[in-house]
């Protein structure tokens, strides 16, 4: 939801942080974005304290329903990705992505605000396709980085091209998460098409997207035939070996592509949810942990037997109780026979 400030300069917009915390900015717009691939409308905005950030947001105008929900499920896959990002890296944020900052889906204008890099060449628009050697590995460490950063939360990018690349010849950034998805889930992002059947994410095609476009950064068209690869990938070097592998299997990872290039630094490590959590889940167990009850008072048809009756005679008790016995009838048996005698 918005509301213009009495200057008419910026407007507020209202939303969460990355924290899940209530949360509003002052912005104006100040130029378009070119967003390729997407129903979403780009834009650089101006925050009221100076800095400059990217803003996306759902159009004004769109051909019919299905493109309505079409382009919710974009902005929703978008915001998605960039909280799962901000949440996983909390700390060292991988500097190929860009960084979340505030966003809203429920407001009547949704929208998600980010930290991107601004004013670098968006490549597939410039028609700059020619990589210079000193910059060919810059570029492929760059953007594996960026995949490796998101295969590491199970998110696949779903739609890695030049157009969703920005290069500033020193830094790149991998952008548009319009078709983002979580590893096997089949995204709802683009229409069913018999040339676009449902398909479950999968990390190997992020891995072939990424290296053809390192390829046509280099000048090479984006469609491979089997006959030019094994010449085609000589000339990539080691860095780049099975990336295009009719197999997806046999495709390497983000990390093995990585390790092939001598990457000086490690991807980026995404904290253990369930690890960092689980002091927190112990702590509560114990404050809340229910007290013993106690024991039941035993049933007299629960009780053993053994206890009910008395121990068992020994041989010598046995033997005394005999005698007196004995004793007790021979007194009665003379008692008697006296009395017969008398009388």
């Amino acid at each position: 939801m918005t509301s213009a400030l009495p200057d008419d300069r910026y407007e507020t917009w209202a939303g969460l942080t990355p924290l899940g915390e209530q949360a509003d900015w002052r912005l104006r717009s100040v130029v378009p974005i070119a967003s390729p691939g997407s129903l979403l409308l780009a834009d650089q905005v101006e925050l009221s304290d100076g800095r400059k950030v990217e803003r996306k947001r759902l159009p004004g105008d769109v051909r019919g329903q299905d493109d309505w929900t079409l382009a919710g499920t974009q902005l929703d896959n978008e915001i998605r990705t960039l909280v799962r990002l901000a949440t996983r890296y909390p700390n060292n944020y991988p500097a190929e992505l860009p960084q979340l900052i505030g966003y809203n889906f429920d407001a009547i204008e949704p929208f998600v605000l980010m930290k991107s890099l601004l004013g670098a060449t968006m490549v597939g628009q410039s028609g700059m396709v020619t990589l210079l050697t000193e910059d060919r590995k810059r570029f492929q460490l760059g953007i594996y980085r960026a995949v490796a950063a998101l295969h590491e939360v199970d998110l696949i990018h779903g739609a890695i091209a030049l157009s969703s690349v920005r290069w500033s010849g020193e830094r790149l950034q991998l952008v548009g998460f319009e078709h983002s998805a979580e590893r096997g889930e089949i995204p709802q992002s683009r229409p069913v098409t018999v040339a676009n059947p449902p398909r479950a994410a999968d990390p190997a095609q992020d891995i072939r997207d990424a290296g053809l476009a390192v390829l046509e950064m280099m000048g090479r068209k984006r469609h491979l035939d089997r006959t030019g690869q094994d010449k085609l990938v000589e000339q990539l070097g080691p860095g780049l070996r099975h990336v295009f592998d009719q197999d997806p299997a046999k495709r390497p990872t983000a990390v093995d592509v990585l390790a092939a290039l001598s990457s000086p630094v490690a991807p980026p490590d995404p904290i253990d949810v369930d690890d960092a959590l689980k002091a927190g889940w112990d702590s509560f167990d114990r404050e809340h942990q229910p007290p013993e009850p106690w024991p039941p008072f035993p049933s007299v048809l629960d009780l053993d037997e053994d206890v009910v009756k008395p121990p068992p005679d020994s041989p010598l008790w046995t033997k005394l109780r005999l005698l007196v016995v004995a004793i007790g009838v021979l007194a009665v048996a003379g008692v008697v026979m006296w009395m017969v005698l008398k009388s």
